[in-house]
């Protein structure tokens, strides 16, 4: 089956020719239903995999190798029930962890995934890139200290001012054979203030 809901940022692999793409919320607003999908360069469906997030929230880039997808899921969470009674689509919550997580590109099962985290109350930015080396992946994206989104506030309706947000640039290694899911600290890249970093395309993914 094919979901409804279908992502901004689909990813071509520049080499194959194959585009990856997925949906959240893949069985409506406010599921936890994610649906990952493989096609090669002439629209053929390869792969379809469906699967669980820890909550209902955004999960609205990520990250391609060879053979790993990487989805980033940022602190914000979809309620119905909120929605139904006149509230906000997303809110923001400082308590949850940042999540990278790792899929396998052909062949995934649910059982496959690793939901790396990292600390909490930390906003994904728009990815870079991610790559293999040695048996590990790696993924590149600006990071923020504290709500980039603050028309989605927390629960009590605060969100910080853009100006008093911090950015920098890592670089999160991610090893598919680890059993300690903390992601390890990332070498720090750079210390930039800004969101949509892009690369060469032709390069994506290596």
């Amino acid at each position: 089956m094919l979901a409804p809901a279908f992502t901004a940022h689909p990813k071509p692999d520049p080499e194959t020719g194959e585009l990856v793409t997925w949906g959240y919320m893949a069985k409506g607003d406010g599921t936890t239903d994610v649906a990952y999908y493989l096609f090669d360069k002439h629209g053929k469906k390869l792969e379809e995999c469906w699967f669980h997030a820890p909550y209902s929230g955004l999960m609205h880039d990520v990250g391609i190798t060879p053979n790993y997808v990487v989805f980033q899921m940022y602190p914000l969470k979809c309620d119905l029930e909120r929605i139904k009674a006149g509230g906000l689509y997303f809110e923001y919550d400082d308590t949850l962890p940042m999540y990278l997580l790792l899929l396998p590109k052909r062949k995934p099962k649910p059982s496959d995934i690793k939901w790396f985290h990292w600390d909490p109350d930390h906003f994904e930015g728009h990815v870079s890139n991610a790559f293999e080396r040695d048996g590990k992946v790696y993924i590149d994206f600006p990071i923020f200290k504290g709500n980039v989104f603050n028309f989605f506030p927390d629960k009590n309706g605060k969100a910080p001012p853009p100006s008093a947000l911090t950015c920098r640039f890592p670089r999160f290694e991610l090893d598919p054979n680890a059993t300690d899911l903390r992601i390890p600290e990332p070498e720090w890249i750079a210390e930039v203030f800004g969101e949509f970093s892009r690369i060469d395309e032709r390069y994506q993914g290596r």
